[in-house]
């Protein structure tokens, strides 16, 4: 009602009819591609970078998780391969005994949402941060730390939330991402 002038009284708040709660360890530990790829030279770069500032604190070992609908493309796969070797460039910036356990967004996403609601630590890396990153003025609910221009931090603000899961259960479309 901000930002679009919406009437308050005729804003009906719903479970979302797409994302669901989920245990967090589905997002943690993980670096998540996105559908599309845009500038994928600046992603590895600030990927890089991130990952250097990292070295004083270590963080938890990372995987990486293609789109579910971009597993078979060879372009993703590609860039798997690529992050999977700057990941062992910074192994020594990963142990297993650490407390640090995030979950890394690159590009466009609107999973970094469904993270931080389900309890995640979110970072998020992206190209083009006046499309791809959020923004507190939009998402109220957000405390977001720049890391650099490309690099955000997230995380909620106490008791607010961004959108309202939908429990498995009640869940319309019960795609599982994997």
């Amino acid at each position: 009602s901000n930002h679009l002038f919406w009437p308050p009284k005729k804003i009906i708040h719903i479970a979302s009819t797409r994302f669901v709660k989920r245990k967090n360890f589905f997002f943690n530990q993980k670096i998540f591609l996105p559908y599309n790829i845009s500038i994928k030279g600046d992603l590895i770069k600030n990927l890089e970078f991130f990952l250097q500032k990292k070295t004083k604190h270590k963080i938890k070992p990372l995987k990486v998780k293609i789109h579910p609908f971009q597993k078979k493309s060879i372009k993703h796969n590609d860039f798997k391969n690529e992050i999977l070797l700057i990941l062992k460039k910074f192994k020594k910036n990963f142990s297993s005994r650490s407390k640090q356990n995030i979950s890394i967004f690159l590009g466009a996403t609107s999973s970094v949402i469904e993270a931080l609601e389900n309890g995640c630590k979110v970072v998020h890396i992206v190209s083009d941060p006046v499309f791809e990153s959020y923004s507190d003025k939009l998402w109220p609910s957000l405390k977001i730390k720049k890391i650099s221009e490309n690099i955000f931090q997230y995380s909620l603000k106490t008791n607010i939330r961004c959108l309202t899961l939908r429990n498995r259960k009640n869940f319309v479309n019960d795609l599982e991402l994997q």
